[in-house]
């Protein structure tokens, strides 16, 4: 059960260009890959998939899914977190302090995104807590 996919793989398609359009630009305007780039393409996958078990995991505790899904899904958290964090390690003793910063900048978005999920509107970012009210 621990390697269903669902655990691992996030299943929004878009996402995914979200974060690799902007890498491969990068990795074809610095015309060569090194060993920082190849880390820091480590580094934005396994936090992009960290998000997916986080999300599972936190439905669990807050009665949206079995608590039979906790036990695997904080496997995958464990594991694509925990290669994150090796990443940043690695990237932040390479002198890419300013990592830490885009981290930081992440944790609200990340905390915004677990509150819409407790109220079962993460699919409506853009439209939470009175912006629809605005709206119309």
């Amino acid at each position: 059960m621990i390697w269903k996919k669902h655990y691992w793989i996030p299943p929004e398609h878009g996402a995914w260009f979200m974060w690799i359009g902007p890498l491969l630009t990068g990795i074809l305007a610095a015309r060569h890959l090194t060993m920082d780039l190849l880390g820091l393409t480590g580094l934005i996958l396994s936090a992009f998939l960290a998000r997916q078990p986080v999300t599972i995991v936190f439905k669990a505790l807050v009665g949206r899914r079995a608590r039979a899904e906790v036990r695997p899904a904080s496997v995958a958290m464990a594991a694509m977190g925990g290669l994150a964090i090796a990443l940043l390690v690695l990237m932040l003793t390479r002198g890419h302090t300013y990592l830490a910063w885009l981290g930081c900048a992440a944790l609200p978005v990340l905390a915004w995104q677990l509150a819409l999920v407790a109220k079962r509107e993460e699919r409506q970012m853009a439209y939470s807590e009175g912006l629809t009210a605005r709206i119309r």
